[in-house]
């Protein structure tokens, strides 16, 4: 099995273009690492590229917060936040590492569409349904929720309630997926963009022509089935593929702040002026707040950034809900800007979320195309979509495969007996690593971060200490560039900084203080000319203003 590597790049592609898939995923986000997944546990042999870095769009771009259920339960549909309640279950206990829960407080104001009742009767029907442990879903006063939250504006609270949200890190998570996919079998690359559909003479698609992002070299992957997994940039391959189907982006942003500046308790869901819901989420110093959500056009390319009218949308609500606070355009530290793909149904509601049924659309070609989903849904929609793929094989081939196993099947770095086993494994974790003289604090961090292979962190630290005084960069953070770089894929800075370890929305200061030893270091690894040096330095640049 070939490392998951770019150390191995060369080896990568001559796998995938010498080979017949059965599957080829176009597109390395959330979704389609499902599928990766869901196929290559069936026995599927799966392919996935990706035309940047894994987890570079929509899937490293969330509110990193699971707490969807409470959208359908207002709108009347307890079948869908059944489902994802059943799913936020599944993803504490097959990776705990990434997704755990967390108490949200929710206040009521009069602008709040939350109410106390018909909220706590829908949450009890939906433990039920969904068989999970029974909550106390306690409401607070009005006198209550000050102490629990001084920095609320009195004027408008009612009173409060908590609820359970689930946090994670978007963008490990995927990798997490797509790891355990690679260690299955699956073959994976980033940095390989489709620029061609291949098709037999009936029309059928047969495979893809690919560019390799980082030489210019062009190849041919040959599959039996392909999917459109690529979210925002779907219209892109629908015009390699000529068909009709309109999507809209929908634009989602959120703000950084230092928790020195708004400096609140807890995770805590509060309302807008507008009715719109947006979160608070404390984070390692940091807070990040969202979304600020608005239709980005039919189709357009690349990622926005933030614009006045983001900003100013997201600090006003902030500002009226906790009158404590003021804050300015000056004291944002960061942001993200997030695109999910819908599709295009009228003009007055032109980004209306999909229907269970347009989870997976089908093109003339055969392709099947994939919008962007409820991120903790994915495992769920990967089974249905891969369903689909063997009942095609099972009628067209005659070959059987099992159903899903994703169900019980931990993710990278989830193999620790689920949310109890790692509980312990943290403990366990913690005291045999005295002899690293970090604080407990960063320690915890790393488990959080890497679940079972913080193990390989903690030997790399011990492996590669001269290496690091010698790249003058700080031995832990070596350690795990060392681990991303040989078991991640990782090939740019940015890679490293933002969707492996969040440093640039969360750590600033550790790249400021490490990334010349890092580029110096990656440029060695992976061979890079001057010219790519350069340009790699200034991107990484670019990203932290």
């Amino acid at each position: 099995m070939l490392k998951f590597s770019n150390m191995y790049r060369d080896e990568i592609k001559h796998t995938l273009m010498n080979q017949q898939f059965d599957v080829l995923v176009i597109g390395g986000g959330i979704n389609g690492s499902g599928i990766a997944l869901d196929a290559t546990a069936r026995g599927l042999k799966v392919a996935v590229v990706e035309m940047q870095d894994f987890a570079s769009g929509s899937s490293s771009r969330s509110s990193k917060l699971f707490h969807g259920t409470q959208v359908d339960l207002r709108e009347g549909n307890i079948k869908r936040a059944t489902e994802l309640a059943k799913e936020n279950s599944i993803l504490v206990e097959n990776g705990p590492h990434i997704t755990q829960p967390i108490q949200m407080l929710v206040p009521f104001d009069k602008h709040s569409n939350f109410k106390k009742w018909t909220t706590r009767i829908g949450l009890s029907m939906l433990e039920r349904a969904a068989s999970l442990p029974k909550q106390d879903h306690q409401h607070f006063s009005k006198q209550a929720t000050k102490q629990k939250e001084p920095l609320l504006n009195q004027d408008q609270l009612l009173g409060s309630r908590y609820d359970i949200a689930y946090a994670t890190d978007d963008a490990r998570l995927t990798l997490e997926v797509l790891k355990k996919a690679v260690q299955l079998g699956a073959t994976a690359l980033n940095y390989l963009k489709v620029i061609q559909l291949i098709y037999d003479a009936h029309g059928t698609i047969i495979g893809v022509e690919v560019e390799d992002q980082i030489t210019g070299d062009t190849g041919v992957i040959s599959a039996r089935k392909v999917v459109n997994a690529t979210g925002p940039w779907l219209d892109d391959l629908q015009e390699l593929a000529k068909e009709g189907n309109r999507f809209v982006l929908t634009k989602s942003v959120h703000l950084v702040f230092d928790r020195s500046t708004f400096p609140i308790q807890q995770a805590i869901c509060f309302t807008h002026t507008d009715g719109n819901r947006i979160v608070a989420i404390p984070r390692e110093g940091k807070v990040h707040v969202g979304p600020s959500e608005v239709c980005y056009g039919v189709h357009e390319v690349g990622y926005p950034g933030v614009d006045e009218a983001d900003m100013t949308y997201l600090l006003e609500a902030i500002n009226a809900a906790f009158s404590e606070v003021n804050l300015s355009k000056n004291d944002i530290v960061s942001s993200w800007v997030g695109l999910r793909s819908s599709i295009f149904r009228n003009k007055k509601k032109p980004y209306k979320p999909l229907e269970k049924e347009e989870i997976m659309l089908h093109s003339s070609s055969g392709v099947i195309l994939i919008p962007t989903v409820e991120m903790n849904g994915f495992r769920k929609n990967a089974e249905i979509i891969v369903d689909h793929l063997v009942k095609q094989f099972k009628d067209e081939k005659g070959i059987l495969y099992s159903s899903s196993e994703t169900k019980s099947i931990p993710i990278a770095g989830g193999e620790v007996g689920g949310s109890q086993g790692f509980a312990t494994f943290k403990q366990q974790q913690l005291q045999q690593t005295k002899d690293i003289p970090i604080d407990e604090a960063t320690k915890e961090r790393y488990i959080d971060r890497y679940g079972k292979n913080v193990e390989k962190i903690w030997t790399y630290y011990h492996q590669y200490q001269q290496s690091a005084q010698n790249y003058q960069v700080d031995a832990l953070l070596f350690a795990e560039l060392n681990y991303t770089l040989e078991e991640e894929c990782i090939y740019m800075p940015l890679d490293f900084f933002e969707r492996r370890t969040g440093a640039i929305h969360f750590h600033s200061e550790v790249i400021k203080r490490n990334s010349d030893g890092v580029i110096a270091y990656l440029r060695d690894k992976l061979k890079w000319n001057t010219e790519e040096t350069a340009y790699y330095k200034r991107e990484l640049q670019l990203a932290c203003h």
